[in-house]
């Protein structure tokens, strides 16, 4: 729930994004104290080393998941995708992280069906996530 009392099903909202060619994984929530929802992503190397021109092979993927114009285009990508879907201004994210290595059964970060530990995934990206909200600006979002 969002601090407007709104109910979100992140699970849902990213059955909606992971349709995006740039995600390979993500991970959706919210603050309570928010009104909009974040992403951690998982961006797709293959893609993105095909179809984003700074991506040369001299470019290590952690370097691509801190370039912002990728994290711009994937972000435009993911609102894109929300309207499309006719997705409330609250379940469409107003900022991503780009991280750079997958969710696994390793890194405790999956089940054994494949499914992201939400409890695990928020736990250790806590302050990725509150810092998402503190950066400014945030990507604003009109519906």
């Amino acid at each position: 729930m969002d601090n407007q009392g709104k109910y979100i099903a992140p699970e849902r909202l990213e059955d909606i994004y992971i349709r995006s060619q740039w995600i390979a994984q993500i991970f959706i929530d919210s603050l309570s104290t928010e009104s909009t929802v974040i992403g951690i992503v998982i961006p797709d190397e293959e893609y993105i080393r095909k179809n984003y021109k700074s991506a040369t092979s001299e470019t290590t993927f952690a370097d691509l998941c801190n370039d912002s114009k990728l994290k711009e285009i994937i972000l435009s990508d993911l609102v894109q995708l929300g309207k499309k879907q006719k997705l409330k201004y609250y379940e469409i994210p107003s900022n991503i992280f780009l991280h750079p290595e997958p969710f696994s059964q390793k890194n405790g970060l999956l089940t054994i069906t494949f499914k992201t530990r939400r409890i695990s995934a928020r736990k250790q990206f806590q302050s990725i996530i509150k810092s998402l909200y503190e950066e400014n600006p945030p990507m604003k979002i009109n519906n």
